[in-house]
């Protein structure tokens, strides 16, 4: 049975049906895919909630299974059942379930790999750290924006990478962890703004802390201009396979770690359609006259602060690419 939304909907009303026939069950199950690892829609019985539950062999350590609570989902205590341990999550917000749905699909594809069982747990336990990182941050899959704003990222690592190799641009790209600015270098900082041709020439400015004249590691802004381009544009998903063609295994386990904190994994891909061409790429240097609004003079109150920057008054600060060789 393919897990859709629709599909776990389904199995979870039929095991609603049966909650009150259950006497001192933890869960009540309905199998969705079974064998030496399994997969299960879950409802826990003292409160309702919904979830997937994961059937491991009890020999399996699941070494890499961590407790959390996410605002989205609940990575819940394993529990024993004879010869199984069981691996729950929860589903706490149902605005989630589609994206849920997502998640115990690409669970089950790992599951169903034919491969032996060592290996299939190693590819099950990563997929799951791939999706804990997501839902660190996110419930949903990216909104068009948040699109533009990674090609614009991923813009600037292409140039590292070119330049520097993967292990130095994946060692400096700090934006899907959310650190100040997007790449640190060894001398300098780089913020990256992405803005769209169809809009007015500008760049917003979501935290005023990035934008401040630093003696120590300079800072740049790197203005990306984007283009609908549905005939010569490139997707994210087709963005991403470029840059992961030019890395070895290890520096694609980093570089998927890194999606998945700013929150594109591979198996939502087919939700990114839309192209883009990148039409230009300026950088401008922070310096004494350039306009921002210094975050010490900001008076107290005021606990969050977004302003444009028109890039036509940033014309005296233009300067070459600082990422060279």
């Amino acid at each position: 049975m393919p897990i859709t939304p629709k599909a776990l909907e389904k199995a979870w009303k039929a095991i609603h049906a049966k909650t009150g026939q259950a006497s001192g069950s933890h869960v009540l199950e309905q199998a969705l895919i079974h064998g030496e690892v399994g997969l299960s829609a879950v409802i826990r019985v003292k409160d309702g909630m919904q979830g997937i539950l994961i059937r491991v062999p009890m020999r399996w350590k699941c070494l890499g299974w961590q407790v959390h609570r996410f605002a989205g989902v609940h990575f819940e205590p394993p529990l024993q059942d004879n010869n199984d341990r069981l691996l729950a999550v929860m589903l706490a917000d149902t605005d989630a379930e589609g994206i849920f749905a997502n998640f115990a699909a690409d669970l089950a594809t790992a599951i169903s790999s034919p491969c032996p069982l060592e290996e299939k747990m190693i590819g099950l336990m990563d997929r799951i750290g791939l999706w804990r990182r997501f839902f660190q941050n996110h419930n949903q899959g990216l909104s068009e924006e948040e699109v533009r704003g990674l090609i614009g990222e991923l813009e600037i690592l292409g140039r590292l990478l070119l330049l520097h190799g993967a292990d130095l641009a994946m060692d400096s790209w700090r934006g899907p962890q959310g650190e100040l600015h997007d790449f640190h270098l060894p001398d300098f900082r780089v913020e990256v703004k992405s803005w769209i041709n169809e809009s007015l020439p500008r760049i917003f400015i979501s935290n005023p802390s990035q934008i401040v004249i630093d003696g120590t590691w300079p800072i740049w802004v790197a203005a990306v201009q984007l283009s609908k381009d549905h005939a010569l544009g490139s997707n994210l998903p087709d963005r991403v396979k470029a840059l992961a063609d030019n890395m070895n295994s290890s520096q694609r386990v980093v570089f998927d770690a890194h999606l998945s904190d700013a929150g594109y994994l591979s198996c939502l891909s087919e939700m990114y359609t839309h192209r883009y061409s990148v039409r230009e790429t300026v950088f401008y240097l922070i310096e004494e006259g350039f306009p921002f609004i210094d975050p010490t003079k900001v008076p107290s109150g005021i606990t969050c602060l977004k302003y444009a920057l028109e890039l036509g008054a940033l014309a005296p600060f233009l300067a070459p690419s600082p990422i060279k060789k």
